[in-house]
This record gives C-alpha cells, sequence and structure tokens, in this order.
C-alpha cells in the first residue's frame, strides 16, 4: 500500500525534484521526516500538508488519500475513487459491514488463486 510519502515523492519527481534534501529544504523540514513519511511511521499534519500541495501542485487529498491528483499522478483507478467516495458517505456500522464483505470476497478470491496454482503446479489433483 502507498504511503503518503510514496504519494509526495511520486509528485515531487513529476516536477522535477528529489525526494530528498532538496525537497526537505522546500518543505521546511528535515530529511529524516521525509524518511518517516515514506516509510508510513509518521504522516504530515495539516499545517504540512497545505505547504506540500503548495510547493508540489497537488491537492493535499492525492498524497493522504490518493484521490484528487492529476490523472498523470492518479494511483487510483476511476472505479476505485467511485468506490472511495460512495464508502466515506457511508455511516460508521455501515462502512464496517462493507468493509467486511470486501475483505471475505477477497479472502475467497486469494484462497482460490491458490488453490488454482496448486492444481496447475501438480500438487492437488
Amino acid at each position: 500500500m502507498a504511503t503518503a510519502g510514496d504519494r509526495i515523492e511520486q509528485a515531487a519527481r513529476k516536477k522535477g525534484l528529489s525526494y530528498g534534501t532538496e525537497l526537505a529544504q522546500k518543505l521546511g523540514v528535515s530529511y529524516e521526516t521525509l524518511r518517516r513519511w515514506k516509510t508510513g511511521h509518521t504522516a504530515p499534519n495539516r499545517q504540512r500538508q497545505a505547504k506540500i500541495a503548495q510547493v508540489l501542485g497537488v491537492d493535499p487529498s492525492f498524497f493522504m488519500h490518493g484521490v484528487g491528483a492529476p490523472p498523470d499522478l492518479n494511483p487510483l483507478s476511476a472505479d476505485e475513487e467511485s468506490l472511495l467516495s460512495a464508502y466515506r458517505c457511508l455511516l460508521a456500522r455501515e462502512r464496517h459491514e462493507l468493509l467486511a464483505t470486501a475483505e471475505r470476497l477477497a479472502a475467497d478470491v486469494r484462497d482460490l488463486e491458490a488453490r488454482l496454482a496448486a492444481r496447475k503446479s501438480g500438487r492437488v489433483k
């Protein structure tokens, strides 16, 4: 799963900036802060999000949630954005139920893929 740091790096490279000292200076943070964002240990606070958005020319929702980016930077498909938008409209209980259903379906697909791979390799007849 992409971190806020991954998306910040993607947008920075698109602007011709390296994800390192140069970007850290422009954002007023340390290289260590960038590293923690990249590894997902921390994420930028709201004040920093506004600065990043300004420097990189992207909406803060892009690097925090993967939505609202220019088409060439957006890691989500139109279907994924639509699903995320619908999910955000749900009540907490409905979100929980939908997520549980999606996780069950994903587990079923992973199980089926594993059984098919085993059959193909000759481990299961």
